[in-house]
């Protein structure tokens, strides 16, 4: 019984600790799934093979993402300086109002230096370490889901014929429930040969 229990426990950390890839692999099947079926909603109108509907599709939806990160590229500098005359704007009304009950906010010399009100610049820059990390994973895990979608999208084997699937013999009624499986995925599969040509 300890046995079982310690197997149990350290199954479960050890699919606690690869959870966050099981999910990254799982988002890139979604994607595949996303890919094959724009190119097969792209049968029906361009009659080409799917390889080349797919190519396609990717060259869509890469253009739309280099279109989009052109645009708000051109967008960040304008929204820096309009955060800035904001930023400004609002100091100036912070600092009349607290003139108007006797607080002066910059002190006698009137600079805007904050570094005196800020002493632990580590602590700054931490959270600042912490936000490029935390972006560069975001980064990273799109990039692995984007090229496990195609990966994924590319590859049509059939279910049946799957290595870890003719590993283990049917015994009895099995072995009927799995050829009944397999004759309905070779009729799909003929389906879908069909409506890709």
């Amino acid at each position: 019984m300890t046995a079982l229990i310690a197997l149990s426990v350290t199954v479960g950390l050890l699919v606690w600790q690869t959870s966050s890839s099981f999910l990254v692999i799982v988002a890139g099947i979604l994607f595949a799934s996303f890919l094959d079926t724009c190119a097969r909603a792209l049968g029906s109108v361009m009659r080409v093979d799917r390889v080349w509907r797919l190519t396609l599709v990717v060259m869509i939806l890469t253009m739309l993402i280099v279109l989009g990160i052109i645009w708000g590229a051109g967008k960040i500098p304008d929204q820096a300086r309009v955060l800035m005359r904001v930023m400004d704007a609002q100091l100036d009304v912070l600092q009349q109002r607290l003139l108007s009950v006797g607080v002066d906010l910059f002190g006698p010399d009137g600079d805007r230096d904050f570094s005196r009100w800020f002493p632990d610049h580590n602590k700054w820059f931490g959270h600042a370490q912490t936000a490029v990390g935390t972006t560069s994973s975001i980064l990273a895990n799109t990039l692995v889901i984007l090229f496990l979608g195609l990966l994924f999208s590319l590859i049509r084997k059939p279910i049946g014929r799957l290595p870890v699937v003719s590993q283990a013999p049917p015994r009895g009624r099995a072995r009927a429930v799995l050829g009944e499986m397999g004759s309905i995925l070779k009729s799909w599969r003929r389906s879908d040969r069909q409506n890709d040509d």
